[in-house]
């Protein structure tokens, strides 16, 4: 199945009152697993199952047989807070930051299509970031924190409309065109494209935070002294006592810090 909503959110149980787990967004591919009634058991890319219902999404079928749409040079990472489409009848359709949609230019201009809908819509190219290109991990680093910086938690969260740590992060290697980082903290301070670190951070680096022996936290640094993450909001804390962001609330974690793999 296919993504047909700007977020699809995904569940523990085939219900509504279950815990939100994790999301998708439009155009992700969802493999199904099994099916309850209206609900759909699915596994996405990083490994992670839940349930979704049907309304958000539709079947792959003319995604699989379409050349244009099986060629990654014409898909595009969103890559500000969110792409505002206006559809007909003064219709607007937001995008999250982190969804990666199809693409093709006519015209001299650029044009997308969403999932049910098959008449193209025009986008600003400057939203957008090709799937293929190679732009620096640092460059990403810094739009990103100028976009998200305020949007709200979301337990299990992973777009616009709301991020948790790990979705966070997630997000920003996803626009990155890093390999593919894992959904939770505690499975992305596993991930080979990471490594520990003893000396200062710098833009990029990793910091994990633990109680115990418990990875419970993750952010990314966005200079030498400071870090995006999503606590409460999604906002820049240090751990230097002497930075103006100084969290106390940071002090009771101990933390290590990774540096990146700049390997694509």
């Amino acid at each position: 199945m296919i993504v047909n909503t700007s977020v699809a959110s995904i569940y523990r149980k085939p219900n509504f009152s279950s815990e939100l787990i994790t999301q998708a967004l439009i155009w992700e591919k969802l493999a199904i697993i099994n099916k309850e009634d209206n609900w759909y058991k699915i596994k996405q890319r990083d490994g992670y199952e839940g349930w979704v219902h049907s309304f958000y999404v539709v079947a792959s079928t003319v995604h699989n047989s379409n050349e244009f749409l099986q060629d990654k040079k014409n898909w595009y990472w969103v890559k500000n807070k969110f792409l505002n489409l206006s559809l007909e009848n003064n219709q607007n359709f937001l995008i999250s930051y982190g969804s990666l949609i199809p693409c093709f230019e006519d015209n001299g201009n650029l044009f997308t299509i969403l999932p049910s809908i098959r008449e193209p819509i025009k986008i600003n190219r400057k939203s957008l970031i090709s799937y293929t290109s190679r732009i620096r991990y640092e460059e990403i680093i810094e739009k990103s924190a100028n976009e998200l910086i305020g949007l709200p938690y979301l337990w299990g969260g992973k777009s616009s409309f709301g991020f948790d740590c790990s979705g966070l992060l997630q997000s920003i290697f996803n626009v990155s065109n890093f390999k593919f980082l894992k959904r939770d903290a505690s499975q992305q301070v596993l991930s080979d494209m990471l490594i520990k670190k003893n000396s200062d951070p710098n833009i990029g680096d990793v910091i994990f935070f633990k109680i115990g022996k418990k990875i419970d936290h993750v952010g990314l640094y966005i200079n030498n002294k400071e870090f995006i993450h999503s606590s409460g909001y999604v906002r820049i804390n240090s751990v230097d006592k002497e930075n103006k962001y100084y969290s106390s609330k940071l002090e009771v974690n101990s933390y290590g810090l990774y540096e990146v793999n700049i390997k694509h």
